[in-house]
């Protein structure tokens, strides 16, 4: 194993990370013809929250070659990742490229009254979150989009 220093960041109110290396094709399957994943050289950038990780997840959606695969536990498909005033918001981007002949895949998971997400303010429009106030600045269209996709 290689003794590389590794620089991981953290917020002044959790001074803790946990990281793990290679765990994910350790042990690779093999595929039906008989080879296996081999890991290849790469780079990892944290982002977490704000303007700058919502632009990249955008552009990533956007350039994606073959599938988007996305897991999360509230999805707000009116929701604009990049707010420039011409990109899509996020349902269109992905009904995009879903007909362009990528693959499109989101995994939302809840829990009964949507409580995993209820404190979190960007889903106060979540349809089913009826006792949170609506966030201004969001439209009935919006809203009716949300209910929708």
């Amino acid at each position: 194993m290689s003794q590389n220093k590794q620089q991981i960041s953290t917020t002044e109110s959790k001074l803790c990370a946990t990281v793990n290396f290679n765990w994910f094709l350790k042990d690779a399957e093999k595929f039906e013809n008989g080879t296996r994943s081999e890991p290849v050289p790469t780079t990892f950038k944290a982002l977490v929250n704000g303007k700058e990780a919502f632009e990249e997840l955008h552009d990533r959606i956007a350039n994606a070659q073959h599938s988007i695969d996305i897991a999360i536990w509230g999805f707000q498909p009116s929701m604009h990742f990049k707010r420039d005033g011409k990109s899509p918001c996020i349902g269109d981007l992905l009904i995009q490229k879903a007909l362009e002949g990528k693959k499109v895949r989101i995994l939302v998971w809840s829990l009964p009254g949507n409580i995993q997400t209820f404190s979190e303010a960007n889903l106060g429009n979540k349809p089913g979150v009826w006792l949170k106030d609506k966030v201004e600045g969001v439209t009935s269209e919006q809203v009716d989009y949300d209910r929708v996709v």
